[in-house]
Parts: structure tokens; C-alpha cells; sequence
């Protein structure tokens, strides 16, 4: 299978779709929450390079296979989980996670009945024992091979989140941080990392400008600080659990379905 054909795989993944009666509960809501940001975005007329971006989706979707737009025919792919991703991808990457963070913010605030019912009544996707709930209170797949970036001459100019596996409702410096210890090495980490969480919260604080929302007033540079400095070892705990599943070989990666 070429680098495309399993980037279109991928895209059916994404859990976004129109035919939403037709899917899981908790899903529906992801799918909800996910609709309500762009039509927040249009309202606001957020210029369409500083969108957080969705993959066009087609009513055909159930819940056997979810049906979105083949991207990969506009030049995107997903990078190989086991290199070390280029920093103009995670830069792009973290934006657009940050406006994710970002419009959350803005429908609590714009949308606090929808909020109320949509969004705060999420509850886990998988049923697990009290030490491991304890240990790890939120997770969001927000991963290189979550991701799609678009080429164009070799360089990497957009980047279109395609995967929501496990959305939950929780702290979003730990998502930050997923992203940062799952697809990147120590030298990576060295020489961006600061660079990276600059550019994280610069576009939160910045993003719910559009909708004349000060982010401060809910998240403080000082409370994001604090989170940072506190969940740092989360990434490494995680990834302690999720490296042995990243490092096997495709033939042997177990089925988790």
C-alpha cells in the first residue's frame, strides 16, 4: 500500500461526519463540538489561515466506516510515526492544537447552554480501574500519524488534524505535551521545546481574539505556567505505557479493536 493509499485509510478515522444519528453517543458529541467551532468561526470571520481545520465530511458515514474528503489528492500525508517530525510541522501542529484549546474556551463562554449539555457531559471512552483513571485524567490522540500535512516543494505549509480518537474533557497542557514526547527525541526536545510551548499559548491567548474573548480571564500565563511545569513528567510517564505499542513493528502491533 503507498504512503496515499494509507493516508486515505487514515482520513476514515476522523471522527467527523453530517450523519450524526447514526453513531455513538459520545461520539456524536465530539462530532457536535466539532461542528459548533466552525460555525463560531464563520460568525467571528476568523481569516480562513487562522482557522482551526476540519476534513470536509459526507453524509454516507455510520457507524461502520466514517466517510470524509480524500486530502491526500490535495497534496497532504501523514509523516511516518517513526521518524522524528520537522519543526515546521510541529509548529503548524501545535497551532492548530492550540485553537482546538482555543475555541473550547470560546463556546464555554459563547455557548455556555450548549457547553452545559454537549461538551461538560463527556464522559471517558474506555472503562478503566482507579489507578490507571488516577494516573492519567485526560488524552487526547494528538499524534504525528494524527495529523496530515500538505507538501509543497518538500516543505511542510498546512497542517489538518484527522484524528479524535479518546476525546475527553480535561486539562489541555497534557495534550501539549502527548503530542511533544510522542513524536519527537531528546535533541528535538532540547532545542524546540520552549519554542514550541511559546507558540502553544501565544495562539491560545491570541485565537479567541477573533470572538473578543480575553483568554486570561479563564487562563492565566501564570496558571498556564504552573500546568506546564507540573505536567512535564506527564508526558514521560505516558509515554512509558505507549512506547512499547509505538515501537512495534506494523506486523506485530496487536489489535486493539
Amino acid at each position: 500500500m503507498s504512503r496515499k493509499e494509507k493516508c486515505c485509510e487514515f482520513i476514515l478515522q476522523k471522527l467527523v461526519c453530517s450523519n450524526r444519528e447514526k453513531l455513538p453517543p459520545n461520539i456524536q458529541k465530539a462530532i457536535n463540538k466539532i461542528a459548533e467551532e466552525e460555525e463560531l468561526q464563520i460568525e467571528a470571520e476568523v481569516p480562513l489561515h487562522e482557522r482551526f481545520r476540519v476534513v470536509q465530511s459526507y453524509s454516507e458515514s455510520s457507524t461502520e466506516a466514517i466517510i470524509l474528503k480524500n486530502v491526500a489528492k490535495e497534496g497532504f500525508a501523514t509523516f511516518y510515526r517513526m521518524d522524528v517530525m520537522p519543526l515546521k510541522f510541529a509548529e503548524l501542529a501545535v497551532q492548530q492544537l492550540a485553537r482546538f484549546h482555543g475555541l473550547s474556551f470560546v463556546i464555554q463562554q459563547k455557548r455556555p447552554e450548549y457547553f452545559e449539555r454537549k461538551i461538560k457531559t463527556l464522559k471517558q471512552s474506555l472503562k478503566l480501574n482507579d489507578d490507571f483513571r488516577a494516573f492519567c485524567r485526560t488524552f487526547f490522540n494528538y499524534s504525528v500519524e494524527g495529523l496530515d500535512s500538505e507538501l509543497v516543494e518538500g516543505e511542510v505549509t498546512e497542517v489538518i488534524p484527522v484524528d479524535y480518537q479518546l476525546l475527553t474533557y480535561g486539562a489541555p497542557i497534557t495534550n501539549f505535551l502527548y503530542f511533544i514526547y510522542g513524536a519527537t527525541d531528546k535533541e528535538f526536545r532540547r532545542n524546540h521545546l520552549i519554542h514550541l510551548k511559546d507558540i502553544y499559548f501565544e495562539t491560545t491567548d491570541n485565537f479567541p481574539k477573533y470572538f473578543e474573548m480575553d483568554i486570561g480571564s479563564v487562563y492565566s500565563t501564570k496558571e498556564f505556567e504552573r500546568d506546564y511545569v507540573e505536567c512535564l513528567g506527564y508526558g514521560l510517564q505516558f509515554m512509558l505505557f505507549i512506547f512499547p505499542l509505538v515501537f512495534t513493528l506494523e506486523s506485530d502491533v496487536p489489535d486493539l479493536g
